[in-house]
């Protein structure tokens, strides 16, 4: 393997380092260390004794020769005191950059800097130049200036660092590095060294923390850890700490930088730029400063150089970053075209090449030379250094060309590509566009969209399949074959059907649904043991499984409890979003889990008392033992409210109070404010008076207050004067008593009177008469008959609670009051009386008969509150903690449902919670339950016992495969795979063997144990052979050539060996073909490809007849495998690796400084730079090897917005690349970039120029260069020019042509003048327009599209006028004067011209025909009628875009038409019948036929296109 250069020599040095390294970490030395990074980075060394760093003791630090850290030595007599520092006798130190010192016995000697020599030609000066101690020669010319620099002539100076600039008699020429091509190994890549402007060739570079390391290179992971890498892989080596035991008064300490602990004195440690130090601990710090540490105090002093002698062949150098000069090889040299160069040489190569010897590295600079203008050619001048721009005729096609005339860099035809130098319309198979050029596709891919192998749209290979954008040889996992097509079974598949988007598996975390693999079963499913979904049973919205039944969510109004979609949750529980949650432990029902969610009592003896409304009217509220004051219980359970009149009732009416306010008194059920007369207040309740008082104070006869009008109030007594049995009416007479009535009294209410003793004592009062009984709605007390309560029929006393029998339509509560229901907890008994249930019923319809129970803990059975769990063939109901039947078909289950069987009855077979007679076929019968199949398995008779596969799937030893493996071939018909014969591990039929088991052998396409008579078993490829020995294959080294060509295969290439015959018998048989091209045989005069399982004969080899050829398009590296054949045996597949090498590299067609404003982003466009390559555009890569000083590259669409390093010429071409400034105070800017094809590599200087900034004011944003044909006319677009200021309209910003008009044309606006305007104003043209010349224009007038060039026939390959804008709002204010630049196209006879005036865009209407006139579309050949012009539609109009037809076949696309048909209006265009946008640009495109002209029509420049209205 060819190492890098420089390799070998740092190689051994690392090796001897690390020895040193491990020496030293065995010994654990203190000595003086020597650090191998003294020159990258600060070092630490240790002081060697008590050396005293003052200088006091006599010692000083002297650093000895080739040495980083110094040594205390004793000073000698006759040292030497310079510039305030002591130097000993016999040392050297610099004073200055160009200026040596010594000390010699006190004496110091300064002397210049030794020079090499220098010897200057007959022209040429001795010159030094600014920042150098020695000269250079430089030439008598004028002198130059760059960025503020002046430079003699002939003087060099660095650009960056791959590029260098040099004076030439005042002009400034600039230089980049040359590199030459490389031609790497196979196991070699090409690499970019830091600080070289050229790569080479390396191993596999290692990759470490993000770093990038070349073979050899070695590096510190970390204080303890050093890595090497070595052809790709990390090797590293850790030191080991040795045993460490300090002594009493120190302790454990890591020094900076160190891995291992040591032994340090804690006192006297010092702290310096953050790092502590230890006592006697010497540093390096800056330049040659050296400082120790010395009980807490730093002290620093400069080391001195020891005197150097440096041996024969050695000089005295002083290197970067070192102290003191060194012994360096003076014998440095470099060969350059077999001639040596010493160190540091440089030359010139002829004029256009400056070389010089630098690290024993030739490395040469080339010119940056301008590039050619428009219709010029490049040719090399002898004795010059950049080509002379020649004045040819290119190809009819080209507009610039180079190298040749018929090489195209731009085309005449603006609306054509670049294709391999080529105009052409279309890229056409195996190209892509990008801009206006036509790149190759990847070599996988015979057509594309992009440059990579992952942009393919067709594959070349056409047994390959296309799997996203790539070209494989098969689909894969996730992927099925659609007409060549991988197409994507679904984003998450993990295999599918061949042929079929459906998927068969799927990746964990996943599930299968309808063919397809998703992250979880869609609603109404669930997923079974298999990872498939399956549907649920209706009632759920969703399932888990393992039943169809065990809901995990409802669908609207049911609700989820225990797995279960019910209507209603049932007792203690609520709905929530679906979900059935617990009550409050006081609530039955409720409508959230708080006590006052109540909508019912747990305990049918609490009440409801009702906060507030839920919704839907529905009351909830807090279960109490009693309701609180103003409510009074319902029998619903509720705590109703009474009459706003009573402050406790019985019921809502005013005339159910049973106590009021204290300001009010009750009366027969109401509240009033006072007691009327008759009546007195007993304690808030109004008690009758006695009857002959009207009012009183008391009950009795003497509590009277007043009495009616006719009677005297005496003592409290109301008396008359009349007799017994007799009583005073109101009326003021004396009236008889009732017959049965013994005393009585007038009724104050009533004309009657009132019966206040009967006749009979037994009797009892009622009214004016006495009765010996009440009468139903009275009732007995104290000897008088009092009436019930309204809402009784009978009662036992007062008041609404003691009624003993009520109306027909009510009941007798448990309460005594009269209600439409019993409470609960209670049943209507047979003599309409509610009785209370049965203690352990909740709610009864009997004694002996529960509809409810109150323990929550029990079930209702059979109406009995007795047991805990439902009977056989009942499930419990949990809306209504029921026992309820099972199916008919279930022993045992869950829920209502055929689904929800637990167990089966006899004769019958549990499936899916379902009873069936027998299992499905995918389901296998175990222990009375149907179990589910394997995956992908449709019938089974056991676990992993199948019978028959699913679809593509195969049935291997009771298993479903995708294949059948090793020892199995397919077998289609069955669906499964069949054993190989015995021996065999590959077949393609029973008796087809291809390859055999260890112990048999292949004879025949069948595998024997032993080879018949006159064969002999071969071990190596297991056949019996009759030959001893098999032939061998070798490959020496690769095959190269170079791209895109052939080279015949030979013996040099291919070794053959034969030992038992002759090698010409040999047959050569191709196992794998070429990737990168094609093996092709001649045979008979024809070329014959070979493709896998092809052969060849030795003859062919010898005989030159097979050949690889290489396609151009595919990658530079490839293979192929061949293995040879005596017709018996084969030798083992050799590989043979290509090497196709570029041939043509990478040139710059366009190198143009982009112009910018400070701070302003600015795109690189292939206008400014154009970078080529005409064999392998797609493989060149951009690299910027100097990136600018005071901005930077970036690309667009990239984020975050870092620098550019590396880009290809597809982003170039689309305009993705930008250069961005800093803002800062800079002139110029220059970047170094280098495009490399692989194996050629061209350094480039682009430059950047920054202009004044526009604050806002008048500026220029367009100014394109245009093409015209030769006599005809363009029109000047705002896409061609435009200014804009931001207070001026477009009518106000003025162009005046100021000097040198145009020399073959003239700038005319062409606009429609009436027809009575004078002949002399302008060209009048046939569409009634006419050409104005003019020297003025407006934005506007631009706008417009009346600003046109004309050119006026005369043969000319460029015309150009200068130009000032300046905006009418600012008088004092105009742009510096510009150029347009106009490119004239040559007249091709033989075709047709645009006609004058013909705009190629039409208007048409939305909703009917439009007839395309002459001024739309017209050209003319003056040698041929417009019937033999003839266009021919390459790109018709698609259906929804409408259609362009001949009038006398409408509604009929045509493809080709004439100039005739224009011209007569034959030709029209239909839109669509559907109305699509209101304005939309159709545009398509024509070619001619022969004897035509072709014309691509694409929306820009000379576009047909038709805007509908």
């Amino acid at each position: 393997m060819r190492q890098p250069e420089g390799f070998r020599a740092r190689n051994m040095d690392q090796v001897r380092l690390t020895h040193l390294l491990q020496q030293e970490w065995r010994d654990g030395r203190k000595s003086v260390r020597l650090s191998f990074l003294c020159r990258a980075k600060p070092m630490d060394c240790y002081r060697a004794g008590q050396c005293p760093i003052n200088g006091i003791s006599g010692e000083v630090l002297q650093i000895a020769a080739n040495q980083c850290c110094p040594e205390c030595v004793s000073t000698t007599p006759g040292s030497c005191h310079h510039e305030k520092k002591i130097h000993a006798h016999g040392t050297e130190w610099s004073s200055s950059p160009c200026t040596v010192c010594s000390c010699t016995h006190g004496e110091v000697r300064c002397t210049p800097q030794p020079c090499p020599p220098l010897s200057c030609g007959q022209q040429e000066l001795e010159f030094i130049p600014e920042g150098s101690c020695c000269p250079i020669c430089v030439g008598t010319g004028k002198p130059c200036s760059y960025e503020g620099h002046v430079f003699e002539d002939g003087e060099y100076w660095p650009l960056s660092r791959c590029a260098k600039c040099v004076c030439r008699n005042g002009a400034v020429q600039c230089f980049t590095a040359q590199c030459q091509p490389l031609f790497c190994n196979q196991d070699e890549t090409i690499i970019r060294v830091p600080g070289k402007c050229c790569p080479q060739c390396s191993s596999r570079p290692c990759l470490a923390a993000g770093q990038a390391y070349e073979h050899g290179e070695q590096w510190n992971e970390n204080a303890c850890t050093t890595c090497i890498c070595d052809r790709g892989e990390v090797r590293c080596h850790r030191q080991a700490c040795p045993p460490l035991r300090c002594e009493k008064g120190q302790r454990r300490a890591q020094r900076h930088g160190e891995c291992c602990e040591e032994c340090v004195s804690p006192a006297g440690n010092c702290s310096y730029d953050g790092v502590v130090r230890y006592q006697d601990e010497m540093w390096k710090g800056l330049a040659c400063e050296f400082c120790v540490c010395d009980h807490g105090q730093v002290t620093c002093q400069t080391g001195e150089c020891a005197k150097v002698e440096c041996a024969q062949g050695e000089k005295l150098t002083h290197l970067d970053g070192k102290c003191c000069p060194e012994c360096v090889p003076s014998n440095g040299y470099c060969v350059y075209e077999e001639n040596a160069k010493f160190e540091g040489e440089k030359w010139e190569d002829g004029p256009c090449k400056v070389c010089e010897c630098r690290g024993a590295q030739v490395t040469c600079y080339e010119p940056s030379c301008p590039l050619c203008p428009v219709a010029t050619l490049a040719q090399v001048v002898k004795g010059q250094c950049c080509p002379k721009c020649t004045s040819v005729h290119c190809h009819p096609d080209c507009l610039t060309c180079s190298q040749s005339p018929d090489n195209c860099d731009l085309c005449q035809d603006p609306t054509k590509l670049l294709r391999n130098r080529q105009c052409v319309h279309s890229c056409g198979p195996g190209f892509y566009q990008a801009g206006a050029l036509c790149l190759v596709c990847h070599e996988s891919c015979s057509a594309c969209w992009g440059p990579t192998e992952k942009h393919c749209l067709a594959c070349r290979d056409p047994l390959q399949v296309l799997r996203e954008g790539g070209c494989e040889s098969s689909c894969g996992n996730g992927f099925y074959n659609k007409q060549g097509t991988c197409s994507a079974c679904d984003q998450s598949c993990k295999s599918c059907g061949s042929s079929s988007p459906r998927c068969l598996t799927c990746t964990e975390k996943t599930v299968l649904h309808d063919g397809k693999c998703i992250s979880e079963c869609p609603g109404g499913y669930y997923a079974d043991a298999t990872g498939r979904c399956k549907v649920c049973h209706n009632s759920c919205a969703s399932c888990s499984g393992p039943r169809a039944s065990q809901c995990t969510a409802c669908a609207h109004p049911q609700a989820l409890r225990q797995g279960y979609c019910l209507p209603t949750c049932g007792e203690s529980f609520y709905p929530d979003h679906r979900v059935c949650k617990a009550c409050h432990s006081s609530c039955l029902t409720c409508v959230g889990p708080e006590r006052s969610h109540c909508t019912q009592c747990k305990k049918p003896e609490e009440a409801l008392q009702v906060e507030q409304l839920s919704g839907a009217n529905i009351t909830s509220g807090e279960c109490l033992s009693q309701c609180r004051t103003q409510f009074y219980l319902e029998n619903t359970g509720l705590c109703e409210a009474c009459h706003q009149s009573c402050f406790r009732c019985a019921g809502k009416s005013p005339h159910n109070c049973t106590a009021c306010r204290h300001s009010h008194v009750l009366l027969d059920g109401q509240c009033l404010s006072q007691c009327p007369d008759g009546h007195f207040n007993q304690e808030g309740s109004c008690t009758e008076c006695h009857p002959t008082c009207k009012q009183c104070h008391g009950p009795s006869e003497s509590d009277c207050i007043s009495c009616h009008s006719h009677v005297t109030l005496t003592g409290g007594n109301c008396r008359t004067s009349c007799k017994e049995e007799q009583f005073l009416n109101l009326m003021g007479y004396c009236a008889d008593c009732h017959p049965l009535c013994q005393r009585c009294a007038a009724d104050l209410h009533n004309t009657g009177g009132i019966c206040l003793k009967c006749q009979n004592a037994r009797y009892l009062l009622l009214g004016d008469h006495c009765v010996p009984d009440c009468p139903s709605g009275y009732y007995a007390e104290k000897g008088a008959c009092k009436k019930c309560h309204s809402s009784c029929r009978t009662c036992q006393g007062r008041g609404p609670f003691s009624c003993s029998s009520c109306d027909t339509n009510l009941v007798l509560s448990h309460l005594g009051t009269c209600s439409t229901t019993c409470f609960p907890g209670h049943y209507l008994s047979d003599n309409h009386a509610c009785q209370p249930c049965n203690t352990h019923c909740r709610s009864c319809d009997s004694q002996a008969s529960c509809t409810s129970c109150r323990d929550p803990h029990k079930v209702l059975l059979f109406g009995e509150c007795q047991y805990e769990s439902c009977a056989p063939q009942y499930y419990l109901d949990f809306s209504t903690k029921t026992c309820k039947e099972c199916d008919w078909s279930c022993n045992a289950c869950s829920g209502p449902l055929r689904t929800d069987c637990l167990q089966c009855m006899d004769g019958y077979v549990l499936q899916d919670g379902a009873c069936v007679e027998q299992c499905s076929p995918s389901f296998y019968r175990d222990s009375g339950l149907c179990k589910s199949c394997d995956s992908h398995c449709l019938q089974c008779q056991g676990p992993h016992e199948c019978t028959r596969c699913e679809e593509p799937f195969l049935l291997l030893e009771a298993q479903c495969v995708q294949e059948c493996g090793k020892g199995y071939f397919t077998d289609h018909a069955n669906r499964k795979c069949t054993a190989c014969p015995q021996g065999c591990l590959q077949c393609s039929h029973r008796d087809r063997c291809h390859l055999c088991d260890h112990g048999f052998f292949l004879k025949s396409s069948l595998c024997v144990s032993n080879c018949i008579p006159g064969f002999s078993a071969h071990s190596s490829n297991e056949t019996c052979t009759g030959r001893r020995h098999t032939p061998g294959l070798h490959v020496n080294g690769s095959l190269t050539l170079a791209i895109g060509t052939m080279k015949p295969l030979d013996f040099s290439l291919l070794n053959v060996q034969d030992q038992d015959g002759r090698v010409e018998d040999l047959l050569f048989h191709v196992v794998s073909t070429p990737t990168n091209g094609q093996l092709v045989l001649s045979r008979n005069g024809k070329e014959v490809q070979l493709d896998k399982a092809g052969h060849f004969s030795w003859k062919d080899v010898n005989e030159k007849k097979v050949r690889f050829v290489h396609s151009k398009e595919k990658p530079r590296k490839g293979y192929f495998s061949l293995k040879i054949s005596d017709q018996q045996f084969f030798s083992e597949p050799q590989l043979i690796n290509i090497q196709a090498f570029s041939t043509e590299a990478p040139y710059v067609l366009r190198n143009e400084a982009l112009s910018i404003s400070r701070g302003e982003r600015g795109t690189i466009t292939t206008q400014l730079l154009d970078i080529r390559d005409d064999d392998n555009p797609q493989d060149v890569v951009v690299e910027v090897l100097d990136p600018p000083l005071h901005g930077q590259l970036l690309k667009m669409f990239q984020s975050p917005a870092t620098p550019v390093y590396q880009f290809r010429l597809d982003e170039l071409s689309r305009g993705l690349l930008h250069y961005a400034h800093d803002g800062l105070d800079s002139a110029s800017d220059v970047v170094v970039l280098q495009a490399n094809d692989g194996h050629s590599f061209q350094n480039i200087l682009f430059h950047i120029k920054t202009v004044p900034k526009n604050n806002g004011g008048l500026r220029l944003v367009a100014n394109s260069m245009v093409w015209v044909p030769e006599g005809g006319m363009l029109q000047i677009t705002n896409r061609i020019l435009q200014a804009e200021a931001p207070s001026a309209s477009a009518s106000e910003i003025i162009y005046k042509i100021t000097q040198d008009h145009p020399q073959f044309g003239e700038v005319v606006l062409l606009v429609n003048m009436p027809a009575d305007s004078p002949a002399d104003e302008g060209q009048h043209l046939p569409d009634g327009r006419t050409a104005t010349p003019t020297s003025t224009f407006t934005q506007q007038d631009i706008n417009e599209g009346v600003v046109w060039y004309r050119h006026l026939g005369v043969p000319a390959q460029s015309d150009s006028f200068r130009f000032q804008v300046s905006s009418a709002t600012d008088t004092h204010t105009h742009l510096e004067s510009r150029t347009f630049n106009i490119a004239i196209l040559p007249k091709t006879p033989e075709a047709p011209q645009h006609s004058l005036g013909a705009s190629l865009h039409m208007t048409a209407q939305e909703d009917g025909l439009t007839v395309i006139q002459p001024h739309s579309l017209s050209f003319v050949n003056t040698k041929r009628p417009s019937r033999k012009i003839i266009y021919n539609i390459t790109v018709p109009l698609h259906p929804n875009q409408g259609i362009i037809e001949h009038r006398d076949q409408p509604r009929s696309p045509i493809r080709y038409f004439t100039q005739e048909d224009i011209n007569q209006g034959k030709i029209m265009y239909r839109p669509p019948t559907a109305v699509p946008h209101l304005q939309e640009i159709m545009a398509f495109s024509f070619a001619g036929l022969p004897e035509s002209v072709k014309f691509h029509f694409t929306g820009e420049d000379l576009n047909l296109s038709f805007i509908r209205k």
